[in-house]
């Protein structure tokens, strides 16, 4: 009888443990490492919006160089001292350097003990001999990531490793540089890590329990569920995540301790007949009530982020994400857990925040900025460009950039010019006449490149 009831148990139980364990092999060699990966490549994308963003900075200073404005040592000086006061970043700590091909380091914020030195000779903890790397990549190739090992930010006790992406400003012979630190990477993996791997523990051991009742009689079933629910309990009070269940009336029939300290309530408040709806904002419940049903039904096992409401009146964001508890194949409730998402908000808000400021970096600019897709058709336009060709910005959006705003006689020029910066990727440095509204022939000096998309294909010139 003993050994019916084991053949019986590993007929049902090891199909669902091979899942899981294919499931978890998949996710640890395979989806996390592309994680990481993805992570990275989205960071260093960063670094060189940021670098063209300081490269463009200095083609303006030395704009006025040309036109006469400045002296080109008064114009390095105040460009340097610019881009030394510049940072970003979630904390506002990341920064950029300058160098030139010598190497001489021109400025560094965090590292003034170096500037006007030669650092030709400079290696990291590591060996290696980075400045050397840099003035290699920038001389061979214009741009290009570099690794090493560097301090972090102002504190030279920590030294982590670093990917970085330098840019050769022709016209003064310049590297500018910026870089993310790996570790940071490394921990927003880590991170991601551990929340997986407690919602796919949780879902193995809710696996496990059903199977179980497959195996045995009603009463022994009934006493295992009944086991199987008390593990859950205790399991859901270890975990840092917020754990609900909502029985088939729509109340909170169980929300672990970590539940209670984050939103406020209390046992009482359960005993009361609180309803699930109760834990979110008034107007995400009814949302919230349409993918309840969703998930019952199978649908989904996703709830979507809400504000979660706290006791107090307060809010926080969350993503809930749920699964139907099933009774003799009938759907009788849900079992949940909300992840508490403020942090991943707050990251997201000072992504926004950078972006804003490029933006806002690009429209206060004296020079000309204007992105151009594919097609040659007009994305966007800076304030003072607008100003110098007579438009409003909606005027301009869409618009054929070349038949538009190059006289006729250099249009072929120019058109060239976008041909072969798209076929080749070189970046253009030309002179040409652009056209205003009322006519007017104005001369003006580009430098742009084309930006890729996350496949590498042209996406817009800018």
């Amino acid at each position: 009888m003993v050994s019916e009831h084991l053949r019986t148990y590993v007929r049902f139980a090891v199909p669902p443990l091979a899942t899981a364990l294919l499931f978890a092999l998949v996710l640890f060699v395979i989806v996390l490492p592309s994680t990481e990966r993805g992570i990275m490549r989205e960071r260093q994308a960063q670094c060189q919006q940021q670098v063209h963003t300081v490269v463009s900075l200095l083609g303006y200073y030395h704009g006025l160089v040309v036109a006469g404005a400045l002296t080109d040592s008064t114009a390095r000086v105040q460009a340097m001292e610019t881009v030394r006061d510049l940072r970003y970043g979630s904390e506002m700590k990341d920064y950029f350097w300058l160098q030139d091909l010598r190497p001489v380091m021109l400025m560094h914020p965090y590292r003034p003990d170096l500037e006007n030195t030669n650092v030709w000779n400079f290696a990291d903890a590591g060996g290696n001999m980075l400045f050397q790397d840099f003035v290699r990549v920038a001389s061979d190739s214009g741009s290009g990531f570099v690794s090493y090992m560097w301090q972090r930010h102002g504190d030279s006790t920590v030294i982590g490793n670093k990917v970085s992406f330098v840019h050769l400003f022709e016209p003064w012979q310049m590297i500018v540089g910026t870089g993310v630190y790996v570790d940071d990477v490394r921990a927003a993996t880590n991170e991601l890590q551990h929340s997986v791997l407690a919602v796919s523990l949780l879902i193995l051991l809710l696996v496990m329990g059903l199977e179980a009742c497959l195996v045995t009689s009603s009463v022994r079933a009934e006493r295992l569920r009944q086991q199987a629910e008390s593990r859950f309990r205790e399991l859901a009070e270890l975990l840092p995540e917020l754990v609900f269940e909502i029985d088939h009336t729509g109340r909170l029939h169980l929300i672990n301790r970590n539940a209670y300290r984050v939103t406020g309530y209390n046992a009482e408040d359960l005993s009361r007949g609180m309803t699930g709806t109760m834990l979110v904002i008034e107007s995400d419940r009814e949302r919230f009530v349409r993918n309840i049903e969703r998930v019952k039904s199978g649908e989904s096992t996703l709830l979507g982020q809400y504000m979660l409401r706290r006791s107090d009146g307060g809010s926080l964001p969350a993503t809930i994400h749920g699964t139907p508890v099933v009774k003799n194949g009938q759907p009788v409730g849900i079992r949940g857990i909300a992840v508490d998402i403020t942090y991943r908000k707050e990251a997201e808000d000072a992504l926004m925040r950078e972006r804003e400021f490029s933006y806002r970096l690009v429209q206060a600019s004296p020079a000309y900025f204007v992105a151009i897709n594919s097609a040659g058709n007009v994305l966007m336009m800076n304030s003072e460009f607008l100003r110098v060709l007579g438009y409003r910005e909606n005027e301009v959006y869409g618009v054929e950039y070349v038949e538009t705003f190059v006289p006729e006689s250099d249009r072929a020029l120019v058109a060239d010019a976008f041909t072969q910066t798209k076929a080749a990727g070189t970046p253009i440095n030309m002179e040409s006449r652009i056209i205003t509204r009322s006519g007017e022939l104005r001369m003006v000096e580009w430098r742009g490149r084309q930006v890729t998309d996350k496949n590498g294909r042209l996406d817009f010139f800018f």
